[in-house]
């Protein structure tokens, strides 16, 4: 089974969970409750699309990234 591995910390990584697999499991299952989910109270608890993100978020950055993936699509014919 081939992987392609695009930096030096996903090599690190997966040598560090060859090396300690169970380490590695939990430290993973750690950082998932130490990083911030979504609000309980906010009642946006669904997954929503990239384009309904857009409107709702009403960033710059957002708003760019956004234009750069529809050109894409665009240019490589993807477009719905």
């Amino acid at each position: 089974m081939s992987m392609v591995m695009l930096s030096p910390l996903t090599h690190i990584g997966v040598r560090v969970h060859g090396l300690l697999p169970g380490t590695t499991t939990r430290v993973m299952g750690l950082s998932n409750r130490i990083v911030p989910g979504l609000d309980e109270g906010s009642g946006r608890s669904e997954t929503i699309e990239g384009r309904e993100g857009e409107r709702h978020l009403d960033s710059t950055l957002v708003t760019t990234l956004a234009t750069w993936g529809r050109k894409a699509a665009q240019r490589f014919n993807e477009r719905p």
